[in-house]
């Protein structure tokens, strides 16, 4: 009940903004500039374009009948939010700004300003509408996008601009994320209604169970219930990364299925062979020990996501944990209980079924068959209509029961019939286990090769739904703006010493007055540095503009034209539309400094202690180019700053999710030797032995770098273009986050088989059998399992294949194929050739049970 109240809360409680770590490049310039200029503090962007249809009317015609929509969409929102547009922003206030071309020309005459706005690059003239907020009140961001949207619809409607103005569109931070939330929706709704039922399906084939099925959905849906509602306080205390319930999700079809499919599988073959101390004692020692391992061992790994130095991905690790704990005591506690209490009536139901069908199999309760084929085709059903107590009380009456040696003749001869079997027999043979090691080598070694040269991409169009409006308005804006329009750079300039002295500019009422950077010396540094910067990047990226105090729509802006402009504006002659412009320049890109006196009179004042330039990059800033721009600025920003002129801080932009990046795989070699090395423990405990986790190592590393290689051929390369998929198409890089996060979950899902497979030859070894016979029974009674399992894994991941987010079809990707290799080459081919290989020193150096047993016919 707790978890249908909470479990919904959670995908809204998550986030697909990050922040890198306190002393990064980008957050050190975030907070600097933010310091200088309050009003730059945790602003986000709402841009709106208006984009004319192509009906034959200029520029300015087309700016002539726009201008009513505009001014009314300002007042609208000055109602609304109280909002003020020919005031100082108020750094405090949710809607600290507007802008828009017929604002700036009708309360100021700053047409010069306004046309910056304005853009006939594309096939028709269009015009963008800038809305700055407070991105920490996010609760309030969602209204005021529907208030514009809302607003917007009828403005439209109303003027009739329905001939000229093609689409009203709306991107930024917050329309991406609410695209990226309804994908996730889309997502688990798949999952629900395709993913699962397959799952469920290919399950029931395997136990040939209908009434069982019901374990495994239990299990399912209280697993989901219960990690939601644990992850939502989680998700409100730290940043949850959006895609996280879709990976949870995915994660707990597969597991939930996979831990169900080992007990239900154990419970069923003691029910069928009669194996004395009970089926339920026998699954939980025999299944229940081998998932204990398993998912232990996995939870181990994705805590060790907590090394990552982003909260994000360390949300990632908990998320997967969380799953995996709920996934081990659901099916630990209820499923068990549910097959004590209800286990054999489940059982009759199905042989109820199976017998209205046609369809019985040899199962037997208590020696006593429920559904068996007789010779002649007809069923026999002895128990059918007849109350279980009954029959256990015929039951208890003496009996001639077959030896324990004839059960273990009978079922190694059924052995010897199956595919398995003549699997095991060929791949243990040394001399055949070392050519199919050769020859699995020999064909992944060219793929593995590409493992190393895996281009990562913070291009965000990868977390966006392809077919989402603001994608194809970012689109539409870059284009005829610039790319970098919508996320723009912020380069904040210090000056190290004072450039002008005291200036005419400075008001004589001010005892001291300095005039900082408003002076002919600071205005040519400035266009020095900002000439140095476009210089610097532009083999990857040309800067599409700056707008800064000493530019104006790339023409350079004398300090004589500032003391013209002050004095006009400050007149009372009327300014030009150019002297407007420039002094509304000087206000939002001049730190002004005021101190005052004990009596409150205006003591010290510095005209421009520090500006800052917004940098809009002609490239998209987080595709490949724009990140090397970001690279060889950040080089130039260094040398500028050695000239000992300003401290410059570069942030905003790409530069937050570009360090994230960074930070990451710094920290990613690490991340992989621990968790080897915890694997490589917990193994080596686990079984008393140091080879098994060394040959758990090996092919672990043969699945990771096959399958990396793997995506760096299709994502970088092309290798499946010519299918016409886009989930499986060339994207020029692989999105930064799915190596990364998928390390650990194809780390667990290798590590999974493996302990299934070794625990039951392990466990055949104690009995007393040869090694030889343990390895050979062991691959024979996993083989099917661990091969339905797989396909259980690809069909619950293969699903993030069918959404329109690329980073979730890469994701899919990575453990699909890994899920694949592992299942039908690895723990089918390679364990047992090292199995074969290794033999008695398999379980090296720990002292094994004398054999006393072998196959018995």
């Amino acid at each position: 009940l707790v978890g249908l109240k909470y479990a919904s809360l959670f995908t809204e409680a998550t986030t697909s903004q990050y922040t890198s770590s306190h002393d990064s490049d980008s957050s050190v310039a975030q907070r600097k500039t933010s310091n200088h200029f309050p009003v730059t503090k945790d602003t986000q962007i709402i841009t709106i374009l208006l984009e004319m249809e192509p009906c034959g009317l200029s520029e300015t015609e087309f700016l002539n009948t726009i201008k009513s929509f505009e001014l009314q969409l300002y007042d609208a929102i000055h109602h609304q939010y109280g909002y003020q547009f020919n005031t100082t922003s108020d750094p405090d206030a949710f809607l600290r700004s507007m802008s828009s071309y017929w604002l700036l020309e009708h309360y100021y005459g700053a047409t010069d300003l306004g046309q910056s706005l304005v853009s006939s690059e594309g096939s028709t003239p269009s015009t963008l509408i800038s809305v700055m907020y407070n991105s920490q009140m996010d609760k309030r961001a969602g209204d005021l996008v529907d208030f514009l949207k809302k607003t917007s619809k009828r403005l439209y409607q109303e003027q009739g601009l329905s001939g000229v103005v093609k689409s009203i569109g709306y991107t930024g931070v917050y329309e991406f994320a609410d695209a990226i939330l309804a994908g996730i929706e889309d997502d688990l709704s798949i999952m629900d209604e395709l993913v699962l039922p397959c799952a469920l399906l290919i399950m029931a084939s395997i136990i040939r169970s209908l009434t069982l099925m019901v374990i495994p959905i239990l299990n399912i849906v209280i697993t989901i219930l219960a990690e939601f509602t644990v992850m939502y306080p989680v998700a409100l205390a730290m940043e949850v990364v959006s895609f996280t319930p879709s990976l949870m999700m995915s994660l707990t079809i597969a597991m939930s299925i996979d831990y169900s499919l080992f007990l239900l599988s154990r419970f069923m073959r003691t029910l069928s062979r009669q194996i004395s101390g009970g089926s339920h004692p026998v699954m939980i020692h025999g299944a229940g020990h081998t998932i204990i391992i398993s998912g232990g061992t996995l939870i181990i790994c994705f805590l060790g996501m907590l090394i990552f130095p982003l909260a994000m991905l360390q949300s990632v690790g908990i998320g997967a944990s969380v799953t995996l704990l709920f996934a081990l005591l659901v099916n630990l506690t209820l499923t068990p209980a549910i097959l004590y209490t209800f286990g054999e009536t489940l059982v009759r139901w199905q042989c109820k079924l199976e017998a209205l069908c046609g369809c019985g199999t040899a199962i037997t309760v208590n020696n006593s068959p429920i559904v068996s084929r007789t010779t002649n085709g007809y069923l026999e059903a002895s128990l059918l209509d007849q109350d279980i107590k009954q029959q256990e009380q015929q039951d208890a009456k003496p009996s001639v029961h077959p030896s324990l040696e004839q059960k273990e003749f009978e079922a190694d001869e059924k052995m010897s019939k199956t595919v398995w079997y003549g699997l095991a027999m060929n791949v243990l043979e040394p001399r055949v286990g070392i050519a199919v090691l050769i020859a699995t080598l020999c064909l992944c070694a060219p793929v593995c090769s590409y493992c190393l040269s895996v281009e990562t991409s913070i291009d965000f169009d990868m977390s966006v739904p392809s077919d989402a409006d603001t994608y194809n308005v970012f689109t539409h804006v870059g284009s005829d703006f610039g790319a970098g329009a919508v996320f723009p750079y912020k380069m904040l300039l210090i000056p190290k010493y004072d450039m002008c002295g005291t200036s005419q500019l400075c008001p004589p009422s001010t005892p001291h007055c300095m005039a900082g950077l408003m002076c002919s010396d600071g205005l040519s540094a400035v266009n020095n540095v900002l000439e140095s910067i476009s210089n610097a990047g532009q083999s990857h990226s040309e800067i599409s503009q700056f707008v800064a105090i000493s530019q104006l729509n790339g023409q350079e802006i004398t300090f004589q034209e500032y003391q013209a402009a002050f004095i006009a504006v400050e007149g009372p002659t009327q300014a030009s539309s150019y002297q407007e412009s420039i002094s509304l320049l000087y206000e939002g890109y001049c730190e002004v400094r005021q101190e005052y006196d004990a009596n409150g009179a205006l003591d010290n004042e510095n005209l421009c202690a520090s500006t800052y330039a917004s940098v809009i990059l002609d490239k998209n800033p987080y595709g490949e180019d724009g990140t090397k721009w970001l690279e060889d600025v950040r080089d130039e920003i260094k040398r500028l700053e050695s000239e000992g002129l300003f401290e410059i801080y570069l942030g905003f932009g790409a530069g937050m999710s570009y360090d994230v990046s960074a930070s990451v795989y710094d920290a990613f070699p690490t991340i992989i030797i621990v968790t080897l090395a915890v694997v490589f423990v917990l193994m080596g405990l686990a079984f008393g032995s140091l080879v098994a986790p060394l040959r758990s190592v090996l092919t672990l590393t043969l699945t990771l770098s096959f399958v990396y290689g793997l995506a760096a051929l299709v994502y970088q390369h092309g290798a499946f273009s010519f299918l016409g998929i886009r989930c499986v198409s060339n994207s020029d890089g692989i999105s930064w986050l799915p190596p990364v996060m998928c390390f650990s979950i194809i780390v667990g899902l290798g590590l999974d088989y493996d302990v299934f497979l070794i625990s039951r030859v392990y466990e055949f070894r104690e009995e007393g059998y040869t090694d030889h016979s343990a390895a050979v029974k062991g691959i024979c009674s996993t083989g099917f399992i661990i091969t339905a399992a797989g396909l259980i894994m690809a069909v619950a991941f293969g699903g993030l294949f069918t959404s329109s987010e690329l980073i979730l079809n890469q994701t899919a990707f990575l453990l699909v194929f890994a899920v694949l290799l592992d299942t039908f080459v690895v723990r089918t081919l390679c364990v047992p050739a090292l199995l074969g290989l290794t033999d008695y020193l398999s379980w090296w150096p720990g002292e094994m049970t004398p054999s006393t047993k072998t196959i018995g016919f």
